[in-house]
């Protein structure tokens, strides 16, 4: 009988609501407010890193420094609708006709070609300038990734350079399970090309901001009339302009540069360790071999050299005691002496767009859900490499460390991270502490 009246609002009220990804509720929040489809968009200042500059040398910047900077990015990078790139005597990094299909206002021509790529996909989250502050920052955890600092965590390369095109490819394409990054994988090859040229530019454009705001700050007295950059002087003293140009475009240049000399190198797995896609279930020999990888992992986990349980705990569950800030918290909280629980000494830098600090949680490992890509190469350079802007340290190895790690140690840890929790490719795991049991 079809309910009618007080039972059928009743029905209504109380009918389960449909999931909405967090991503795309965010999206829906700030859609107007991104301007995705637009021309009037363009590039800020850093004021949160301006801010901080201020509160080391005790005085705001002085607003004629802040004008230059502005002068020189603009001449250097172009702007967010009709992007440029400095003068470079080395290998061609990232390709202008990429830049200007991923910059600009969103839209098509009659080849089905898409333009405005960043604009119509990223710009949400990680804001014009590529600073992570976008409109829908804030109402996103994790927050959204902050290119400007020049880190990347899940990349196939050791902390402290640069990841490789494809490890941003991978990102796109396969996104970041359990935040709000999505997969792209839908998109054109040559799009998802353009959108990695497009996060290059835009991250050696915000790291050479930061020095040039640095340069300003320390090293220039703009009350005593010296300048980073005068732009006029372009039409009336040309010989001044390019003494004065020079070394920003060489600095630019450096930023950029140091992207072409990232070569990726995904590691196999060793040909004596036994491994998942290795074992058929019908190899008892090779299950017991498993098993006992698996339990050779679990002691190294809990163990002196790994020291994996200090922060995920013995069970995994990530409720081990060490938390911490990232590195995109601590560079405008704790490397200038500020507290980030403290919310009076921090909140002159959040009221100039600072997102609010969040303690990092250690990845609870028991969920089998790896930000980082779940494919056991994934993991071991997870472990190897460890993840930049964050706690998570890389592994100390031998025979770089003789007391460390071996490889097939490594991948013995592997081998015991997926035995916590099966997925629907790899199947439920069930060995107990003695070794004795079976791999289904």
């Amino acid at each position: 009988m079809y309910p009618t009246g007080k039972n059928r609002r009743l029905m209504e009220l109380t009918k389960p609501k449909p999931c909405v990804p967090q991503w795309i509720a965010a999206c829906m929040l700030v859609l107007t407010a991104s301007g995705c489809g637009t021309s009037t968009i363009e590039f800020g200042s850093d004021k949160v890193f301006s801010e901080r500059l201020s509160i080391e040398i005790g005085q705001p910047l002085p607003s004629q420094a802040l004008t230059d900077v502005h002068d020189a990015l603009r001449s250097l990078f172009g702007t967010a609708n009709h992007p440029a790139l400095p003068t470079m005597t080395g290998p061609e990094v990232v390709s202008l006709p990429l830049l200007e299909r991923a910059a600009g206002a969103v839209y098509s021509d009659q080849q089905d070609n898409h333009y405005g790529l960043y604009r119509k996909h990223c710009i949400r989250c990680h804001g014009t300038s590529g600073n992570g502050l976008g409109p829908a920052a804030r109402l996103l955890s994790p927050y959204p990734r902050d290119f400007t600092l020049g880190k990347f965590k899940y990349k196939s390369t050791p902390i402290g350079t640069k990841p490789t095109r494809q490890d941003l490819m991978r990102t796109l394409q396969q996104g970041i399970p359990g935040t709000s990054m999505p997969s792209f994988k839908l998109l054109k090859t040559q799009e998802l090309e353009a959108l990695i040229d497009y996060v290059i530019y835009l991250t050696a454009r915000g790291e050479t901001q930061r020095q040039l705001l640095e340069k300003v700050a320390y090293e220039l007295d703009y009350e005593q009339g010296e300048r980073l950059f005068v732009r006029e002087l372009k039409s009336s003293d040309l010989e001044t302009w390019k003494q004065q140009y020079k070394p920003l475009e060489d600095l630019a240049g450096e930023k950029l540069t140091r992207w072409t000399a990232m070569e990726e190198s995904l590691p196999l797995p060793r040909a004596d360790v036994p491994f998942w896609s290795r074992v058929a279930s019908t190899d008892s020999v090779g299950q017991q071999q498993l098993m006992d990888s698996v339990n050779r992992g679990r002691e190294l986990f809990a163990g002196e050299i790994a020291s994996c349980s200090k922060c995920h705990a013995i069970d995994a569950s990530g409720q081990g005691t060490p938390r911490d800030y990232d590195d995109w918290t601590k560079d405008w909280t704790t490397r200038i002496g500020l507290n980030p629980a403290d919310k009076n000494a921090i909140r002159p830098l959040l009221r100039s767009g600072a997102l609010k600090p969040v303690l990092l949680a250690p990845r609870n490992l028991q969920l089998g859900v790896f930000r980082g890509g779940g494919q056991p190469e994934e993991l071991y350079l997870r472990i190897v490499h460890g993840i930049e802007g964050t706690p998570m340290p890389a592994v100390a190895l031998q025979p770089a460390v003789p007391q460390g790690l071996t490889t097939a140690q490594v991948w013995d840890l592997v081998n015991y991270i997926y035995s916590l929790r099966g997925t629907s490719h790899w199947g439920q795991l069930d060995v107990p502490a003695s070794g004795q049991g079976s791999i289904p």
